[in-house]
C-alpha cells in the first residue's frame, strides 16, 4: 500500500542486549565515531521526526544525542519489544513507522527512501536474504507484534509478510562482534 510519507516516524532500536559485542552498541566507536552516528547521518535529511528506543538503563547514554527517547516496554531482549514500544508511542503520531537497527552504518539514504515508499515493507538484500530490523509497518501492525513477542515468534516470520525492497547486500551488514568492526573498517571508508 503507498504511503502517506509525511505521516512516518522513524525508530532506530539501540536496546539490544549487544551480547555478542560485550558492550552496548550504541557506544562503540566505529572509525572514530560511536555507531549510532552512521544511522543518524543517514536519516538527519529524511525530514521525519526520529527516535531513539532503549532499555531504560541506556537512557543517560543516549542523552547527548538530543533526540527523543523512547524506552521499551520491558528489560527482556527480543526485538518485537522495541517495536511493540516504537508502536505504542506512534500511536497519535503517525499512520506508520520505519524501524532501523543502530548497528548497520552502511545503510544508505536511497534505500531507507525506497522503504518509505510502502507499508508494510522490509529491506532484504540481493540474494533475497529478509532483514526484519528494517522494516516499515503501518501502525494496525500492534497487534500482530504483539502475537508474534507473546509466542516468542521471530522477527523475520514477524516481517516476512512485508512487501519487500531490495537493496545492495553491502548496506545489509550488521556489525554484532568486536571483530567485525575491524573486518569493516576499510570497506564502509
Amino acid at each position: 500500500m503507498a504511503c502517506n510519507m509525511a505521516h512516518v516516524g522513524i525508530y532506530i532500536l539501540c536496546g539490544g542486549a549487544s551480547s555478542r559485542m560485550g558492550v552496548c552498541k550504541t557506544q562503540v566507536e566505529f572509525q572514530g565515531r560511536p555507531l549510532l552516528s552512521y544511522i543518524l547521518d543517514t536519516v538527519a535529511n529524511l525530514n521525519h521526526d526520529v527516535y531513539l528506543v532503549c532499555k531504560s538503563h541506556q537512557q543517560d547514554a543516549l542523552k547527548a544525542y538530543g533526540l527523543p527517547i523512547i524506552v521499551d516496554i520491558s528489560n527482556q531482549t527480543h526485538p518485537l519489544e522495541g517495536v511493540i514500544s516504537a508502536l505504542n508511542h506512534a500511536h497519535d503520531l503517525f499512520q506508520s513507522i520505519v524501524i532501523l537497527p543502530c548497528d548497520t552504518p552502511r545503510l544508505s539514504q536511497n534505500s531507507i527512501q525506497h522503504l518509505l515508499q510502502d507499508a508494510p515493507a522490509v529491506i532484504v538484500d540481493e540474494s533475497d536474504r529478509i532483514h526484519p530490523l528494517m522494516l516499515h509497518i503501518p501502525l494496525s501492525w500492534l497487534e500482530r507484534c504483539q502475537i508474534y513477542l507473546d509466542s516468542q515468534g521471530s522477527m523475520r516470520d514477524f516481517a516476512a509478510l512485508a512487501h519487500k525492497v531490495t537493496v545492495p547486500i553491502h548496506e545489509t551488514i550488521n556489525l554484532n562482534h568486536p571483530k567485525d568492526l575491524i573486518q569493516s573498517d576499510e570497506v564502509i571508508s
